[in-house]
């Protein structure tokens, strides 16, 4: 009876390890004689080699394994079996889910395949694994072996036959949990040890920012005008069993910027829209509380309970305008949107993008000056402008008037063409008739002020204004000397005419 229960075992571990990917040639099992095992003393511990390989890690990271299971050989029985490591005796010791655990119940919950377990995987190993993984973070004494990473891969190589854990010790991303089996199977009579790969599974988090629509960080407006902005944000996806799943997008205005209010806010679960209220929580359409909004002066907060997040977006929208505190010219008014994840799902660790995306808005303003013609030293206050916004004056922005320093200024428009229509002269000037036509840009904004400077004259009432210089005046002066000479021409004329009639 003894000696079938050991075959049955056999068969099951067998099942355990007969996964694996690529196989050494048949070899001798070797033992270290001073390694008894305790469930079957005649056996002792198997130090023959293997290797685990994942894929699809990144360069940087850094990722260690951990055992689970010892491999002992019985020479007599020609019997392979496994026994807990001491590490995961005294996990088990202090668990209370999984004290009573056996290798018996611990190879059913492998289900005979190695596990990369994600946020959809809620197996019985998933949860055995990330119990582990959380104990590991708060006992430092638990014994790890690095793997080395190339490229792409990392490589656990020639290690002891056994069942391994490996956790990610330093990384920006969420990887799900992995369990690799290297064991020892029965082939053509004989025992051979066998490589392992895992793929694994490993989710990103960012978060972007844009401004009007969709594509742009950049844009131009005036004051008061209202504008969205969009923000995009990638939730990673945690190990459903994870300790540690910290998903909170903060967005910082300038104080050039004012928000316009929670109830301006929409948010999406991918596709899915989100009921936002007015306190600041955001549920889905079952009532669970996906998000919490807090405003505290300048800063918006989204904190996420990424376990109702069914998609790997989320997006929020919201409106804001300029104020009057408004930076002007090319430097404009920042909005700065970062983010602060979870990168440890088993301990208590975050990670904050180093790189906010950032979002610019600008605003510009125009000054007149407004001076006598010919006499720029003479300025004149009084002079009262219409602003339009189109050629054909019925698009009223503003109106301006000229102080004691001949000066009248308007700020907080955005880029454009814009006209000024002078509607009332300087006492003792002549009204202007044409609008003057202003372009406002970076590339006019006068040293990067966000100031457009239109320098704008006036004639005194009852003269003909002087636009063309010296040339013109000497003109000027001859025609009237031309006036003075036909007159005296025909004086004298006439006069000789009226001797001769006497």
């Amino acid at each position: 009876m003894k000696s079938n229960l050991k075959k049955i075992f056999l068969m099951v571990m067998m099942t355990l390890f007969g996964f694996t990917i690529s196989v050494h040639a048949a070899e001798t099992i070797t033992v270290d004689e001073s390694k008894p095992g305790t469930l079957d003393t005649d056996s002792h511990y198997v130090t023959n080699k293997a290797s685990l390989t994942i894929t699809d890690v990144q360069q940087g990271d850094s990722l260690s394994a951990y055992k689970i299971l010892d491999t002992y050989y019985n020479d007599t029985t020609k019997i392979v079996s496994y026994e807990f490591t001491s590490d995961f005796k005294a996990f088990l010791a202090d668990s209370d889910t999984y004290s009573d655990l056996t290798i018996d119940a611990y190879t059913k919950y492998t289900g005979g395949s190695t596990t990369s377990g994600s946020s959809n995987n809620q197996n019985d190993l998933d949860a055995l694994a990330s119990a582990y993984a959380a104990y590991i973070k708060t006992h430092s004494s638990v014994v790890s072996t690095a793997l080395t990473v190339t490229g792409t891969t990392a490589v656990l190589s020639n290690v002891d036959s056994g069942s391994y854990l490996v956790l990610p010790t330093a990384t920006a991303r969420v990887y799900a949990v992995m369990v690799g089996n290297l064991g020892l199977t029965a082939e053509s009579g004989e025992w051979v040890s066998k490589d392992s790969t895992i793929v694994a599974k490993v989710s990103d988090a960012s978060v972007s920012k844009t401004v009007g629509d969709s594509t742009s960080t950049e844009q131009s407006y005036g004051f008061g005008e209202e504008f969205t902005y969009y923000i995009l944000g990638t939730v990673p996806r945690y190990p459903a069993n994870a300790t540690n799943k910290k998903y909170t997008i903060t967005d910082t205005l300038s104080t050039g910027l004012t928000f316009k209010g929670i109830d301006s806010i929409t948010m999406k679960d991918g596709e899915t829209n989100l009921t936002v209220a007015s306190d600041g929580k955001v549920t889905d359409a079952s009532g669970n509380e996906v998000a919490v909004i807090t405003v505290t002066g300048q800063a918006i907060e989204f904190d996420f309970n990424v376990d109702y997040v069914n998609s790997t977006s989320v997006t929020i929208s919201y409106k804001a305008t300029l104020n009057e505190n408004a930076t002007l010219g090319l430097s404009g008014n920042k909005n700065s949107v970062s983010l602060v994840y979870s990168n440890d799902p088993y301990g208590t660790g975050t990670n904050e993008m180093e790189s906010p995306s950032v979002t610019t808005v600008r605003t510009y303003g125009i000054e007149i000056l407004k001076y006598e013609t010919g006499k720029a030293d003479v300025v004149l206050r009084g002079a009262k402008f219409e602003l339009y916004s189109d050629r054909d004056l019925t698009n009223l922005v503003g109106t301006l008037t000229t102080d004691a320093s001949g000066l009248a200024n308007y700020k907080g428009i955005k880029e454009g063409t814009y006209y000024l229509k002078e509607i009332e002269a300087p006492a003792g000037y002549t009204l202007k008739d044409d609008a003057i036509e202003v372009v406002v840009s970076a590339a006019t904004d006068d040293g990067d002020t966000g100031v457009v400077h239109v320098n704008v004259e006036n004639s005194k009432a009852g003269t003909l204004p002087i636009t063309g210089g010296i040339g013109t005046i000497i003109f000027t002066v001859s025609g009237a000397i031309l006036m003075l000479g036909a007159i005296w021409f025909i004086f004298v004329y006439r006069k000789k005419n009226n001797k001769q009639e006497a």
